[in-house]
């Protein structure tokens, strides 16, 4: 129980301290920084006030507002006004103002006032004429012939300047009601005979609303300073109480991370605080803590052994497996093609994507590209085992479908993993140019005959491979002609995606093959590899991408199977 009471007494001592700190430097921090932000505000709020007016009084035309001021002080004019603002119809200004030749000069000065307030960054602007009776509009910024005329508030009557020959701007403070809300005027000069004239501004204080946005700044770096006044002195309160056995932790902390480091360490020490509170509860934490690093560190010292063994392990069967696909791309005297090229890029360290090409006799060759429905080292067995069976098939048959089948069987068989692979094969006659082939649940090909730009194959897709037992693939005869040419790809390809979750798309994919506009299949196919990755930019590649272009030259000529030798030993 004593101990519950001391730990209440050490979390109150620090709650009092926080609470006085908090709410006495907030005060008076907040309440120095309004004062600031209020005069500064209004001391520039009142200095764009007369400026203004006195800009305004050097533009103004002096002669169109004497011009005015005889309008509005003609007894005929102040009849007519008299009647409009009786009945409301402001009409009968219009047409007196017209008919007494004023119009052009009230329209220009009114569409004058106009321009010029926006030039000079006000929200109004008016001129005026002061006299005995009262202060009166002349004309305000924009059309309305209600304003010439109206007598304005009396709270801003000029009475100190309607006599003298004050050119100083002069400012007119509207009362308590509207808060720092003012009003400039300042005198006309030039031939203006005994009238009064001036210019009026007001400058609109929605402005200045974006000011509040510097005093909540100040506010906060008050509330910053209160907190920094705070901090400091709660720490020289608790140095006593906090300070000195929290070093000791500290010191013990520190000391066995350094041990630990080093490997100087086997079991961990106490640090030796016994105050009977939250910091004896942080003292057996830290114990605590320590204790299970050691055990800790010792599982991952044989994690670490594991995985070490596993990185090799995996270093090794990537090697073997880029080793298993052709990196020997036939040139203008191999194969009666002009060039092939292909590209894997395995999401993982090992990958299920595969392609493959070679020769079954002097005037056959075979085309493969195929998919594992797994990533990583599942799927690269099954690959392996996928190839192997395909190219020992095709050696014994010429007819892509009859291959397929019987890949289909053999792996279904040996498919303990229920996996299944997708499969395009094409089987090309180097003299005809014919091209059987036949789709085992794989992409579309996409194909170029002569001039044509690319084009997606639709050809049959029978089932994906080892998926079910006695499944039957259809073949299909493409005539190839000098120059033709066909690309085949994993759905890796297609799947790219960018930062938002978008894929790369079939017909982005197309779009790029045809953009690529190359002559060679290596370039073709980089160009293609080179716009996925734009595409993904930094976005982490989740499927393996693979590849494969060829274009049919059978005017090269034939002869050299090197690459054939280096396809077969792979």
């Amino acid at each position: 129980m004593a101990k519950n009471l001391m730990k209440m007494t050490l979390t109150r001592r620090i709650r009092y301290l926080v609470i006085f700190s908090v709410v006495l430097t907030g005060v008076i921090g907040s309440s120095i920084t309004y004062v600031f932000h209020l005069q500064s505000l209004q001391k520039e709020y009142y200095e764009t006030n007369r400026d203004a007016a006195e800009d305004a009084a050097k533009l103004v035309y002096t002669e169109d507002a004497v011009e005015l001021s005889d309008m509005i002080h003609d007894k005929g004019f102040q009849k007519v006004r008299a009647k409009a603002v009786e009945t409301g119809d402001y009409s009968i200004v219009e047409t007196w103002i017209k008919e007494n030749d004023y119009e052009d000069t009230y329209r220009d000065t009114a569409l004058f006032l106009d321009d010029l307030r926006y030039v000079i960054g006000v929200g109004d602007l008016f001129l005026v004429s002061c006299d005995e009776s009262g202060l009166y509009v002349l004309a305000y910024a924009g059309m309305d012939y209600s304003d010439p005329g109206a007598e304005m508030p009396k709270e801003i009557w000029l009475n100190d300047y309607k006599t003298t020959d004050q050119t100083d701007p002069i400012e007119v403070h509207m009362g308590d009601q509207y808060g720092i809300f003012c009003r400039s005027f300042h005198r006309l000069k030039g031939d203006v005979g005994t009238r009064n004239l001036f210019v009026g501004v007001d400058t609109d204080l929605s402005g200045y609303a974006k000011r509040e946005r510097a005093f909540l700044i100040n506010l906060i770096i008050t509330y910053l300073l209160i907190i920094l006044a705070m901090s400091l002195f709660g720490i020289y309160f608790a140095k006593k109480h906090l300070t000195t056995p929290l070093n000791k932790i500290k010191d013990a902390a520190l000391d066995f991370a350094k041990q630990h480091k080093n490997a100087e360490i086997s079991e961990a020490k106490d640090p030796g605080v016994h105050t009977n509170d939250e910091l004896e509860e942080l003292n057996d934490s830290i114990l605590y803590l320590e204790e299970s690093v050691l055990a800790e560190q010792k599982e991952l010292e044989q994690i670490n052994r594991k995985k070490g063994r596993i990185d090799a392990e995996l270093s090794i069967a990537r090697e073997i497996q880029k080793g298993v696909l052709p990196d020997h791309f036939p040139e203008d005297a191999d194969l009666n093609i002009t060039d092939i090229y292909a590209y894997n890029d395995p999401a993982r360290e090992v990958g299920g994507d595969f392609y493959d090409f070679f020769r079954t006799d002097d005037n056959h060759m075979v085309f493969v590209i195929g998919d594992v429905s797994d990533k990583g080292i599942p799927a690269a067995l099954f690959m392996m085992v996928s190839k192997l069976l395909i190219k020992e098939c095709a050696m014994k048959s010429l007819h892509p479908e009859e291959v397929l089948q019987e890949v289909n069987e053999r792996l279904f068989s040996l498919n303990r993993a229920e996996m299944f692979v997708t499969i395009w094969i094409g089987i090309l006659d180097l003299e005809t140019g014919m091209l059987r082939t036949s789709n085992g649940g794989h992409e579309y090909p996409i194909f170029r005959f002569g001039k044509e730009p690319f084009e997606y194959y639709r050809d049959h897709h029978g089932m994906a491979v080892a998926g079910m037992p006695h499944s039957k693939y259809k073949a299909h005869e493409i005539q190839m002609n000098p120059g033709d040419a066909f690309v085949v790809y994993s759905d890796g390809a297609v799947d790219a995606r960018d930062s938002t979750g978008e894929g790369f798309g079939s017909s982005h994919l197309l779009e790029s093959v045809n953009h690529a506009k190359a002559s060679n299949a290596k370039d073709l196919v980089l160009s293609v590899k080179k716009d996925i990755e734009t595409y993904s930019g930094n976005t982490e590649q989740f499927d393996d991408i693979t590849i494969l272009a060829v274009i049919y030259r059978p005017e090269a000529a034939s002869g050299s199977t090197e690459a054939d030798d280096k396809s077969t030993e792979a």
